[in-house]
């Protein structure tokens, strides 16, 4: 087995003194162009509404927290419909955000 060792790695150099040769690597390019897609959400979007805690646990309370609630459920509705505009590609107008937050203002009233 000894003796066929120094013939096996002849004949392993042989066949690697005929193997093709490797083509060169192209170059690197000096200038990479990455396509980038960016989410920019505008704050009036995104801005918290307020929140209100029940009072006492009454009918009264019920129906006052019912009616303050609305309010804030009318501007994230019209936020909504105002991102949905802007989602299309649709332009926003201030007017438009602040006719939202003029919904902020419940106009039910609570018969005591």
């Amino acid at each position: 087995m000894t003796r066929c060792l120094p013939l096996l790695l002849l004949a392993l150099l042989a066949g690697c003194a005929t193997c093709p040769e490797i083509p060169d690597m192209p170059e690197s390019p000096d200038v990479v162009h990455v396509p980038v897609t960016e989410y920019v959400v505008p704050e009036w979007l995104v801005k918290p509404l307020p929140e209100d805690a029940p009072r006492a646990n009454t009918v009264e309370e019920a129906t006052r927290l019912a009616c303050v609630r609305l309010g804030p459920i009318h501007v994230a509705n019209c936020r909504a419909r105002l991102g949905e505009s802007l989602r299309q590609g649709k332009a926003v107008d201030a007017e438009d955000i602040a006719a939202c937050e003029a919904r902020a203002v419940s106009k039910c009233e609570v018969e005591r």
